[in-house]
């Protein structure tokens, strides 16, 4: 059975404020909410839907911005890196490219090479977890400051 998700949750997977999320409700470009005890509840299935996330190899959605509309396409994590009890998520893009970020479903749009930016997806913790050290050279890597 899918979840209901809060406005909070639908603004979080989207990486907007929760006034945009019934802004874009209201307007039509979100499906609408159910009310649950007067509160708005989004059918996770419907924003999976929104989103274009699928089980499928290439899955994506568009995104208004202030300059334009930017086509994100969604990446799961491959593998977790636990590093000095920081979680990192290893994703790949179609060119077979490694990169690492923190562990946190997020907008990565400072790829090398002029890469188009993905939406990368944590949602799933059941990834293998490798060691740092275990993985090919990567293309890029954010790392926590110390």
């Amino acid at each position: 059975m899918r979840r209901l998700l809060t406005p909070a949750q639908v603004g979080s997977l989207m990486n907007v404020s929760e006034k945009t999320v019934a802004r874009m409700a209201h307007d039509g470009r979100l499906p609408k909410p159910h009310l649950i005890g007067g509160k708005p509840r989004y059918s996770e299935g419907d924003i999976e839907r929104f989103l274009g996330i699928t089980d499928g190899p290439s899955a994506g959605f568009t995104l208004d911005t202030r300059s334009g509309s930017i086509y994100l396409e969604i990446v799961k994590a491959t593998y977790m890196v636990i590093d000095m009890g920081q979680r990192y998520a290893v994703f790949e893009l179609k060119d077979g490219s490694p990169h690492l970020r923190p562990w946190r479903s997020d907008i990565v749009d400072d790829l090398p090479n002029n890469q188009q930016p993905v939406f990368l997806s944590c949602e799933d913790t059941d990834v293998p977890e490798v060691a740092l050290c275990d993985l090919p050279s990567l293309a890029s890597a954010e790392r926590t400051p110390r």
